[in-house]
């Protein structure tokens, strides 16, 4: 039987010498050429080997053997399995397409490869798996509009971190990103949406359903329509508009704001319980005061609302006053002390009558005309004198006599 010779190849490390096979090939051609040199090597002593094995004793019994410790399998369907397999390779480097299973896992490397050497219509289907790809290095530049259809993504595959602001649009028909039912509440975790994440006016009543929101799903910070404790202060600022608090009730229902002090009443401002009757009665503004205890003092004032009078229950304290003295409405209608005393006052008691005429109406001691009749009375005495000297005894006089005494 001939000698077949000892395989080498040339260079004897074959891929592992870098000189011949750089990692980075200038062309893709030249990556061919050099993938090509081992196999045609190879390919040259199979056939060596085959033509020293057809030349002894035929091509019908050579390799019909079984392999030792290799049940059933030939040394001819070896060489058979490898010739295909050399084969296969030959007509992938000519024609640029491999299958998956003709490239050893990580055979071929990225610096392999020129610019859109491999296309997507040269990838089979599903050959490519996620573990197969790193982590970043698929980014949206790289994927055409379109091009990833809701069925080829896993379920919750696609985070919330995982996209950038504004590249989820609602749109409408042909460029509508989201296909309508496609997000339920199943499809968002709990805390996901907040309210920076929304545009105004987007969530409307008409997109909420009937008892979708409960308490349960709202936040303890927020205080619900049906009332409750608010921990913090609450400012209402309308910039140029006119803000207002309004207390709102049936007529006949009391309205207040109680002041209190460690959850006890101090004061009480209310709109009265007095039912509206008409005429505007009723409804009337009320302050009243509390002691330590929380019970009523009594009453500050009432305004009247059909009428717009205050009663103070316990008066009114002035401090610009005057113990003292008389009041008046100065020139702009405030109330002022006058000059005159309580006692001065006092002696204006019983007058019915202006003052000012009756003193007009007297005669003067010093004298003056009398424009009427002096009619002395029955019983009285009218004395005049004139000058010196005395008038006559009253007894001597008879009663309802005008005695005039001239004294020169």
């Amino acid at each position: 039987m001939a000698e077949i010779p000892e395989m080498k190849f040339d260079p004897e490390e074959g891929y592992e010498n870098t000189s011949m096979y750089p990692t980075n090939p200038v062309t893709q051609q030249e990556a061919r050429a050099k993938m090509q040199r081992p196999l045609n090597e190879l390919m040259t002593h199979i056939n060596l080997i085959r033509n020293l094995l057809m030349g002894v004793t035929g091509a019908d019994c050579i390799g019909c053997a079984d392999v030792s410790g290799e049940g059933g399998i030939t040394v001819l369907a070896q060489l058979t399995e490898l010739k295909a397999y050399v084969d296969a390779v030959s007509a992938a480097l000519a024609t640029a397409q491999f299958d998956a299973i003709e490239i050893a896992p990580y055979g071929v490397t990225t610096g392999m490869l020129n610019t859109a050497a491999v296309t997507r219509v040269k990838i089979s289907p599903a050959a490519i798996g996620t573990e197969e790809i790193e982590d970043g290095v698929v980014t949206g530049a790289k994927i055409a509009d379109a091009t990833i259809p809701a069925g080829k993504h896993a379920s919750k595959s696609v985070a919330w971190g995982d996209l950038a602001d504004g590249c989820v649009t609602g749109g409408v028909g042909a460029n509508a990103k989201i296909a309508a039912g496609t997000i339920t509440k199943d499809n968002i975790a709990l805390g996901t949406i907040t309210g920076d994440r929304l545009y105004n006016s987007t969530v409307t009543s008409g997109k909420i359903a009937d008892g979708a929101v409960t308490a349960s799903k709202l936040s303890t910070s927020y205080l619900p329509l049906s009332g409750g404790t608010l921990t913090g202060d609450l400012i209402i600022s309308k910039g140029p508009a006119n803000p207002y608090i309004k207390l709102n009730a049936n007529a006949g229902q009391q309205k207040t704001i109680l002041f209190s002090s460690g959850g006890i009443g101090r004061w009480a401002l209310y709109s009265s319980p007095v039912a509206e009757a008409g005429a505007n009665v009723g409804s009337d503004l009320v302050l009243n005061r509390y002691s330590d205890t929380g019970d009523l003092l009594g009453n500050v004032f009432t305004v009247t609302r059909s009428t717009g009078l205050a009663t103070f229950g316990s008066g009114i304290a002035d401090d610009t006053l005057t113990a003292g003295r008389a009041l008046y409405a100065d020139a702009n209608k405030k109330i002022v002390a006058s000059t005159a005393t309580t006692t001065e006052l006092g002696h204006l008691s019983g007058v019915t009558d202006p003052i000012q005429s009756q003193l007009n109406n007297k005669l003067p001691v010093s004298g003056g005309a009398v424009t009427g009749d002096v009619v002395p009375g029955q019983t009285k005495l009218v004395n005049v004198c004139l000058g010196t000297g005395s008038p006559p005894a009253a007894s001597s006089v008879p009663r309802g006599t005008l005695f005039i005494k001239y004294t020169p």
